[in-house]
């Protein structure tokens, strides 16, 4: 089984950060966005989806609401491994 090699650069997330706030990008590419953000997980990629949230010009609710789910999640797994430690 071979791992999957994920690029966790700053580059990289600002990169996806751009494509993130660019509301000209098609949804569908900006949704492929969030969960690679979720899957980098830095504290930039985290960052960025906060960012994502904080736009409004985009009255795009269910947008607003996978940002919000995510960002929700990724909380509570920082909360849950900083108890386990």
């Amino acid at each position: 089984m071979s791992e999957q090699i994920i690029d966790r650069s700053s580059e990289r997330v600002q990169k996806l950060s751009a494509v993130l706030m660019n509301e000209s990008e098609p949804l569908a590419k900006r949704f492929r966005v969030i969960f690679s953000l979720k899957t980098i997980a830095t504290p930039d990629a985290i960052a960025a989806l906060g960012e994502g949230i904080v736009i409004r010009a985009s009255n795009d609710s269910i947008f607003h609401h996978v940002l919000n789910t995510f960002l929700q999640r990724l909380l509570k797994m920082s909360r849950h491994s900083c108890v386990m430690r």
